[in-house]
């Protein structure tokens, strides 16, 4: 099990993987990841689904709001959140055969 704090924790500490963003706060939802994001002074929503992809945590789907949600892609901070998180699963020795998204965590089976 893995909580949005502990997630938000990582992402706090390896934000230089996600310039050019400034901050990013993850919250789980039943099978949704919402993040509110900071990039340029600017603040954007985004809500994406999750998927298990040859073992890891894939985020798919994702929608972007927010004054600059039309002009900047949501790939250019979706991968490197991934990144993170998969890294961290298996640094705890965390093999993946299902998960689920629910409230306030992610539920590895």
């Amino acid at each position: 099990m893995l909580t949005d704090t502990q997630l938000n924790a990582l992402l706090k500490q390896n934000i230089a993987q996600l310039a050019p963003v400034e901050s990013i706060d993850l919250n789980f939802d039943p099978g949704k990841v919402r993040a509110r994001v900071r990039v340029s002074g600017m603040d954007l929503q985004v809500v994406t689904g999750a998927k298990l992809v040859n073992g890891r945590v894939t985020l798919v789907d994702p929608v972007v709001t927010g004054p600059m949600g039309m002009t900047l892609p949501a790939e250019g901070f979706i991968g490197p959140i991934e990144k993170i998180l998969n890294e961290q699963l298996t640094k705890n020795g965390i093999t993946i055969k299902s998960f689920e998204i629910r409230e306030g965590v992610i539920v590895i089976g």
